[in-house]
């Protein structure tokens, strides 16, 4: 990844025209920075990405892969709300009574779980 990050920051710097003096000096580090960063020596942090992907005029993800980001389908997104509800109602139950609840999920992940009959 930051072997491809780096080829593709050098690749929009060439095709932008800047030197990598001019990079750096936009963004406030030395060419020698910005020539570790093209040749992977050094990791570029999100908030150093940000600033060159300002500098050059260009949305940060430019810098990553295509596959990095794929569009999330409402299957997905309903899974991280029951998630992230699941996690609410686990963390207001009484520390006592969490047993319970773990044993019941489990019972539901293994194999041929059925609901219980209310």
């Amino acid at each position: 990844m930051n072997v491809y990050i780096g080829a593709r920051i050098r690749e929009e710097r060439m095709a932008s025209g800047l030197t990598q003096s001019r990079l750096g000096a936009a963004i406030g580090v030395t060419f020698q920075q910005i020539q570790k960063y093209e040749r992977a020596a050094s990791r570029v942090s999100v908030s150093t990405m940000v600033r060159i992907a300002d500098a050059l005029k260009l949305p940060i993800v430019a810098f990553l892969p295509p596959q990095t980001f794929r569009p999330v389908s409402e299957e997905d997104d309903r899974d991280v709300r029951e998630r992230r509800e699941l996690l609410k109602a686990f963390q207001k139950t009484p520390p006592a009574r969490r047993g319970l609840l773990l044993a019941l999920a489990r019972e539901f992940a293994s194999d041929g779980a059925r609901a219980p009959d209310m």
